[in-house]
């Protein structure tokens, strides 16, 4: 098997496909700050995924991931008046840094381990029309999600296939704190909507690709 070892100024481009399972812990979504009519849940998706990374020299590195694509963020209802209906979409663009520390290597194994931050930009926040006009909401004025600011860590290990070409397996603990706010018209009263949701992926970001040293 081919040797592994990265020298400072070694560029490692990883390439793979994504599966991100949410795990949220939703506060109540409020009407006008007092009404409570539910929980919000959001769907786990797969996504394809790619990072760049830069070594410093053969155990410390720097990684980024720069989304592509934006993940779409769906969330449901759970519990209360919203039970089982599909409340809305937004788009999420999650800009990750991590440190990364190699401890070892082997003629079969590079394993490393990345600990930094991720800045999420939120945009094109809707709310679902059907169920709008199920809770009696005749025009939404504005809806409004803050971007968001959390820690990550990461696991991974990459594999030889050749000097260059290895296979990555990875998993990343992400955060992401989605507090919303949005104004609506019902029987011709202006509402205030607001809802918090703390979003943790626990772990997981489980990536399956292939990295590739320049």
């Amino acid at each position: 098997m081919p040797a592994l070892s990265s020298e400072g100024g070694d560029i490692i481009l990883r390439a793979g496909y994504a599966n991100v399972d949410f795990r949220e812990d939703s506060n109540p979504v409020r009407v006008d700050n007092a009404i409570e009519i539910g929980d919000l849940s959001v769907d786990s998706q797969r996504t394809p995924l790619l990072t760049i990374a830069a070594m410093f020299n053969q155990q410390w590195g720097v990684e980024f991931l720069i989304p592509f694509s934006p993940l779409e963020l769906k969330a449901d209802g759970k519990g209360g008046l919203i039970e089982g209906l599909p409340m809305g979409t937004a788009d999420v663009y999650p800009l990750v840094i991590a440190f990364q520390y190699y401890p070892f290597e082997t003629r079969w194994v590079k394993p490393y381990f990345g600990l930094g931050a991720n800045y999420t930009f939120i945009n094109n926040e809707k709310i679902n029309g059907n169920t709008a006009s199920k809770l009696g909401i005749e025009r939404v004025e504005s809806l409004d999600a803050d971007n968001s600011f959390g820690w990550v860590w990461q696991l991974g290990v990459d594999i030889p296939i050749t000097r260059n070409l290895m296979i990555n397996l990875s998993t990343m603990y992400l955060e992401l704190n989605l507090d919303a706010t949005g104004a609506f018209y019902a029987n011709d009263i202006r509402s205030d909507i607001s809802a918090k949701m703390h979003v943790k992926n626990q772990p997981n970001i489980t990536v399956l690709g292939i990295s590739y040293r320049f």
